[in-house]
């Protein structure tokens, strides 16, 4: 039953030799460091590849060269680090990824946006490819979080080994959101064209589960973080006190919307009435760090926060770049709070209206911050000092250069302040400057991450 998806997909998997090749030679992903960096690599592809189509970075008042070759480019080089993944890591849903943690499978999770970004390649001759390649990976990876890594609604560090942590529970809860997503997209009229067109009982066999025990799941993980809610403190204490480390932060808030959401499409009355309390809590915890009242100074976020009387305090005197960045990506991309499709909660929009534009200025006011204090010579920096802003690392990780890709791609239309290219002409010529100036960013550092393969920009 388990090798049934990837039996599926092998006739799909062979078409790709023409164009995954490289991924022979890729580095070897046989370390949690190089497992980081390979998933984190692949997720900024990801976003730069989507973004340089030619309604973004590739209309002819930015780059139309960007959605040519150079974006088929970024599938193939993408193609061939899933490759390069696969055939480093993957020994059936048994074993997982090998030597990875909690954080490692939310991450690997969040490559169905490549796969449900196909549509964007085809013109690139890499529909296909993008479409059916991730799939086996995608569906062995839920069914790890699934059935070894959670129990009782409890998220773990490790299979098998029955301990948890409030970091788990937030990576894990993170990884469960694409169990989710799947079931959601599978239910909704927005989905009838890819998920919808699959049947029940092929969806079983695909995930080894049915719609009831992904929603047991949802039910014990809701219980647990109701047990947990700090009503005080306006937060949850899952055993570290109600304080909570930025990244670890934004994966239990992703992780919130695969709950709500699973919980309203598919649950009953009270179901439903847990999916409102699991939104507005998340919906508090965002607005407790970025709302008027919160942490956001004009260089960056915390890299730890604290919750006293619903208000979010600083709790760090750094700003770790790549944590914030991670944090816009939790807000924005993906099955993100901000996206609310039809057939969904939409409670975005029937209950907190307003605060979609709430997030979106603070999201803005970051992105203007960082443009200015977060580079040197064009260069992401590592870190900065929360209280006056100047830099303590210059030396950024390849995952702080992907966090920043995967933020600014994600984040820049979240707001006003950054307008699409279509808009320009009637923009003001500043309005105009910033958002080339995103642009720029996430060409260059998408370069850097893009390692062998030839660019232009």
């Amino acid at each position: 039953m388990r090798t049934a998806p990837r039996n599926l997909f092998v006739a799909a998997a062979l078409t790709l030799s023409a164009v995954t090749t490289a991924g022979a030679g890729e580095q070897a992903v046989d370390s949690p460091e190089t497992l980081a960096e390979h998933l984190a690599v692949m997720n900024a592809l990801t976003v730069k590849g989507r973004t340089m189509r030619d309604s973004e970075m590739g209309h002819p008042a930015y780059d139309d060269t960007l959605s040519g070759s150079l974006m088929g480019a970024v599938g193939e080089r993408w193609l061939a680090l899933l490759e390069a993944l696969d055939a480093s890591y993957r020994e059936g849903a048994e074993e997982g990824l090998r030597g990875a943690e909690p954080r490692h499978y939310a991450d690997a999770t969040y490559l169905y946006h490549m796969h449900h970004s196909a549509g964007r390649f085809e013109e690139h001759g890499l529909f296909d490819p993008i479409t059916h390649a991730p799939s086996a990976l995608l569906v062995d990876n839920g069914r790890f979080v699934m059935e070894s890594l959670q129990e009782g609604g409890r998220f773990h560090t490790d299979a098998g080994q029955g301990t948890w942590t409030p970091q788990s529970m937030a990576y894990g809860l993170d990884a469960f959101h694409g169990v989710a997503y799947a079931w959601v997209r599978w239910k909704k009229p927005g989905g009838a064209d890819d998920m919808g067109l699959l049947s029940a009982e092929q969806m079983r066999e695909w995930f080894g589960h049915e719609v009831p025990e992904a929603l047991m799941v949802a039910r014990d993980a809701a219980q647990v973080l109701d047990e947990a809610w700090d009503t005080g403190a306006g937060t949850y204490d899952l055993g570290d006190g109600p304080v909570w480390e930025l990244d670890a932060l934004g994966s239990l808030i992703r992780g919130h919307k695969g709950l709500y959401e699973l919980l309203y499409v598919f649950g009953d009355e009270e179901d439903q009435r847990q999916a409102e309390r699991l939104f507005e809590r998340a919906a508090r915890l965002v607005e407790a760090v970025l709302g008027e009242d919160g942490v956001a100074e004009p260089w960056g976020l915390p890299a730890r926060v604290r919750f006293e009387d619903g208000h979010a305090l600083a709790d760090s005197d750094r700003v770790d770049v790549q944590a914030q960045w991670r944090w816009v990506h939790h807000l924005t991309g993906g099955f993100a709070l901000l996206r609310e499709n039809e057939g969904t909660s939409r409670f975005l929009e029937r209950r907190r209206p307003g605060l979609s534009e709430e997030i979106g200025a603070a999201i803005d006011r970051l992105i203007e911050g960082a443009l200015v204090h977060q580079l040197i010579d064009g260069r992401v920096v590592a870190s900065l000092d929360y209280t006056s802003g100047e830099v303590r690392d210059r030396d950024a990780s390849v995952e702080t250069r992907a966090a920043l890709v995967m933020g600014l791609g994600n984040g820049y239309a979240a707001g006003e302040s950054f307008p699409g290219p279509g808009d320009w002409e009637e923009a003001d010529a500043q309005a105009e400057e910033r958002t080339r100036a995103v642009y720029d960013v996430i060409l260059g550092h998408g370069r850097g991450l893009s390692g062998s393969m030839t660019e232009t920009r």
